[in-house]
C-alpha cells in the first residue's frame, strides 16, 4: 500500500516506462523534456488471473457474451493468443479497429496462426459489398468525406432544390455521419440535434430530409454522383445483414477496444449468433469525439471476467491511476509489478532525462533533435506522439532530413501507409489553392488559403484548419515537404523506418521502445477551456 503522502521524487525513482522503453514528455510550464525508461521481464507464464481466462469453458455454437475488462499493461493480447492457441481447431475472428493493429496482431500476437484470421471492421463490410458487387466500377468507394458539391447534387436530385441561404451543406453531412455511425435505419431528429443546436423545427425538418436524401443516393446502387465512404458502406453491411454470415464462418468472435465501438459496430457484435469476447478498459475511452461508445459495458455479458495487474508500472504508479479512477465511482482496483529495489538486475530504476526546450516552442526540428540526442546509441527508432496530423507531418519530414545519412530513412505513420497517403492528399488539397494549381473542386471558389480557413473555421471544421495551418505555416515549402514525405512512407516492421510518428488517439493499443510526447500535447492540456470537461491532469 502506497501511503498519501508518497513523495513524487519516488515515484521519479521507481517508475516504469509507460510501455517496455523510454517515455519523453514535454511540460509546458518549464519546457523540460523527461525522459524515463526501463525494460521489463517478458511475461512466460499467464497470471492466476489471465489462467481463468484461458481455461474459461467456451459454449461452442451458442451466442455466448464474454466481457474481459482488461486494466492498461495487464497482457490482454497476451492473454488473447493463449485462448486462440488452446482453440486451435476453432475457427476464430479477431476483430480490430484499424489495419495496423490487425497486422501486429496477426504477426506478433498470433504468429500467423491459420486458425486465426485478423481484419478490421471496415475490412469484412467492403469484402461483402464487393462480393454482392454493390461497390463496383461506376459505383466507387471514396477515401475522403462526401463533399458539398455532392451533398448538394443528392438532396437537388430527391428534393427537387437546395436552400442554400438557410441550410449549411456542411451541418447536413455532419447529420448524415451521425447516422451512418448510429444503429438507426433511418434518419432521425436525434442525428439532427447532436449538430444543428438551434430550435426552428423547420430546420430540424429539413436536415433531416436533406440527410436522408444524401444516405439514399449514397446507398443507390445505381447512383454514381454519391459514392461510398468509410462509414456509408460499413452501414448499409449491417443494414443488407451481411454480418450474419460471420456466424457461419466463424466459430468465435474476438473483439479488441471494444471500450471505443461505435453503435453501428455494436449492433454488428450484438447480431452473432456465436461466442462473442469483447475486451477493453472502460477508463481508456477516448473516441467519443468520434462517435463511439463504450461498447464493452453496454450490453449483457454472459461472464465477466478482468485483469487487474499491471506489468507496465509499479505499486506508485498503480496508486495514482487508482486515485483518479475512483474519481469515476471504480471500486476495483489496478496491481502494479513489484517495486524496484535498489541493486535489483531484473529491474533496474528507470532513468530519466532533461531536456532544455523553450516552453511553447514551435521549433519542433530543435525539440527533436535534442530529445533523439537522450536516447541511447543503437536505441529502436523512438515513436513520435504529437496533438495533431500537421505536427505530426513536421515530425516526419524532420526525421527524413535528420536521417539522411541512413540507409533508406523511412518513416512509418501510424494507422497505416494507405491511411497517410489520404492525409497527405488532404493537406495537398489546401496546399493547392496556395500554388494556384487546380485545387479540389471544394475548395475552387477560394483564392487564399486564409479564405479557406476562415470558411472552416466558421463550420468548425478543425481538421481542415489544422491543413491551412500548416500549409500557412511552411509556405511554398510546404508542397515539397508532403512530397519528401510520400517518398520515405513505410509499414511499421519495415527494418528502413528510423521514426515512427502519429497523434496521441492513433497510438491507441500500441507500443514502442522509446516514446517522445511533443510540446502541442501539453500546450493544448494547458489552455484547454472547456468548462464542462471533467479531465483530471
Amino acid at each position: 500500500t502506497i501511503p498519501p503522502a508518497f513523495p513524487i521524487s519516488a515515484w521519479v525513482g521507481l517508475t516504469h516506462a509507460a510501455v517496455t522503453g523510454q517515455v519523453a514528455v514535454a511540460g509546458p510550464s518549464t519546457g523540460h523534456v523527461s525522459v524515463a525508461g526501463t525494460s521489463t521481464q517478458p511475461i512466460r507464464k499467464p497470471t492466476a488471473e489471465q489462467r481463468v481466462v484461458v481455461d474459461l469453458d467456451i459454449a461452442w455454437g451458442t451466442p455466448q457474451r464474454i466481457r474481459l475488462v482488461a486494466y492498461a499493461g495487464t497482457g490482454k493480447t497476451f492473454t488473447l493468443a493463449k485462448l486462440a492457441s488452446k482453440h486451435a481447431g476453432r475457427r476464430i475472428l479477431y476483430m480490430a479497429y484499424n489495419k495496423d493493429v490487425a497486422r501486429h496482431a496477426e504477426i506478433k500476437v498470433f504468429n500467423c496462426a491459420r486458425h486465426v484470421t485478423c481484419k478490421t471492421t471496415h475490412a469484412i463490410a467492403l469484402e461483402y459489398m464487393r462480393k454482392k458487387r454493390l461497390i463496383y466500377d461506376r459505383k466507387k468507394f471514396q477515401d475522403y468525406d462526401l463533399t458539398s458539391k455532392q451533398v448538394i447534387g443528392a438532396v437537388r436530385k430527391q428534393c427537387g432544390s437546395f436552400d442554400e441561404d438557410s441550410m449549411n451543406q456542411a451541418t447536413v453531412l455532419k447529420v448524415v455521419d451521425a447516422f451512418l455511425r448510429s444503429a438507426d435505419l433511418v434518419v432521425t431528429a436525434t442525428h439532427v440535434a447532436d449538430h444543428y443546436k438551434g430550435t426552428d423545427a423547420h430546420k430540424i425538418a429539413k436536415h433531416r430530409e436533406y440527410a436522408q436524401a444524401v444516405v439514399d443516393c449514397m446507398f443507390d446502387k445505381g447512383n454514381a454522383d454519391v459514392p461510398w465512404t468509410f462509414n456509408g458502406f460499413l452501414k448499409r453491411y449491417y443494414m443488407l445483414g451481411g454480418h450474419h454470415e460471420l456466424s457461419a464462418d466463424y466459430e468465435m468472435v474476438l473483439i479488441d477496444e471494444a471500450q471505443d465501438l461505435n453503435p453501428v459496430t455494436m449492433a454488428i457484435a450484438r447480431g452473432l449468433q456465436i461466442p462473442v469476447v469483447t475486451v477493453g478498459d472502460p477508463h481508456q475511452h477516448i473516441y467519443s469525439f468520434n462517435g463511439a461508445k463504450d461498447g464493452l459495458c453496454a450490453d449483457h455479458a454472459d461472464v465477466e471476467l478482468r485483469l487487474t495487474r499491471s506489468f507496465r508500472f509499479d505499486p506508485a504508479v498503480a496508486w495514482v491511476a487508482n486515485k483518479v479512477i475512483a474519481l469515476k465511482g471504480e471500486w476495483r482496483l489496478l496491481s502494479g509489478a513489484r517495486p524496484v529495489l535498489a541493486g535489483d538486475a531484473a529491474c533496474p530504476p528507470s532513468r530519466v532525462y532533461l531536456v532544455d526546450v523553450p516552453a511553447h516552442t514551435d521549433d519542433i526540428h530543435a525539440f527533436l533533435g535534442r530529445a533523439t540526442a537522450e536516447m541511447p546509441v543503437g536505441a529502436t527508432p523512438p515513436c513520435v506522439l504529437c496533438r495533431s496530423n500537421a505536427g505530426m507531418l513536421g515530425a516526419a519530414y524532420w526525421a527524413i532530413h535528420h536521417f539522411r545519412g541512413r540507409t533508406g530513412n523511412k518513416v512509418h505513420v501510424l494507422g497505416g501507409t494507405n491511411k497517410a497517403k489520404l492525409t497527405l492528399d488532404k493537406f495537398r488539397d489546401v496546399y493547392k489553392v496556395q500554388a494556384k494549381t487546380w485545387p479540389r473542386r471544394v475548395y475552387s471558389n477560394f483564392r487564399t488559403v486564409d479564405d479557406v480557413k476562415a470558411w472552416a473555421e466558421k463550420r468548425d471544421l478543425v481538421d481542415i484548419v489544422s491543413h491551412c495551418n500548416f500549409v500557412l505555416t511552411h509556405g511554398n515549402n510546404a508542397g515539397t515537404m508532403l512530397d519528401r514525405i510520400k517518398e520515405h512512407l513505410a509499414d511499421a516492421d519495415d527494418p528502413r523506418v528510423v521514426l515512427h510518428a502519429g497523434t496521441i488517439h492513433q497510438s491507441k493499443g500500441g507500443e514502442w521502445d522509446h516514446v517522445i510526447v511533443m510540446p502541442d500535447v501539453f500546450a493544448f492540456l494547458q489552455h484547454s477551456s472547456r468548462p464542462n470537461s471533467k479531465a483530471v491532469w
